[in-house]
C-alpha cells in the first residue's frame, strides 16, 4: 500500500477522490456546520483548516461569512484551491495546523473535516485553534463523515 504525502504532493491525486467520493458529502458537512454553530454567519470570520483544493469553499460561500481564510500545509493544494475560489475573496495561507500566522482572537469559526490526521503536533494544533478563536469561537473539527 503506497501511503501518500498529501503535504508534497500536487493535489491531483485527492481532487480527483474528492471528486468522486466526498462531493456529494460536503453539502450535509454543511449543514451539520451551520446546525452545530447554531447562529447566523453573516459577518463572521472563518478559518478552514486544511482545505486541501477547495471544495467546501463554495458550500461556505452560502452562509455569508464576512471573511473565509483557506490554510492548508500543501503548496499544491492552495494552488488548486486558488483556482477553484478566485471569485470568492477568499484568503489563503500555506501553514502548519500548529503554527498558524494570526492574532489571536480573530476568528469566529474554525472548520476542519479530514486534515487533522495530518497534523504534526495534535495537542500544539488545538492550542493554536484556541488561541486564534474569538471568547464565543466556534470550532467544528473531524476525521471522517
Amino acid at each position: 500500500m503506497t501511503i501518500k504525502d498529501w503535504k508534497n504532493e500536487t493535489g491531483d491525486s485527492f481532487e480527483e477522490h474528492a471528486l468522486k467520493l466526498l462531493e456529494p458529502v460536503y453539502p450535509c458537512i454543511l449543514k451539520d456546520f451551520c446546525n452545530a454553530f447554531s447562529r447566523p454567519t453573516e459577518n463572521l470570520i472563518l478559518a478552514e483548516i486544511g482545505c486541501g483544493p477547495g471544495f467546501m469553499n463554495s458550500h461556505f460561500l452560502t452562509c455569508r461569512f464576512s471573511r473565509i481564510i483557506e490554510i492548508d500545509i500543501s503548496f499544491g493544494m492552495l494552488q488548486k484551491a486558488k483556482v477553484r475560489c478566485e471569485k470568492s475573496l477568499s484568503h489563503f495561507i500555506q501553514a502548519d495546523a500548529g503554527h498558524l500566522p494570526l492574532l489571536s482572537s480573530c476568528i469566529d469559526a474554525v472548520f476542519s473535516r479530514g486534515s487533522i490526521f495530518f497534523w504534526s503536533d495534535l495537542s500544539k494544533s488545538l492550542g493554536e485553534i484556541s488561541r486564534i478563536l474569538k471568547k464565543d469561537g466556534f470550532a467544528f473539527i473531524g476525521g471522517g463523515y
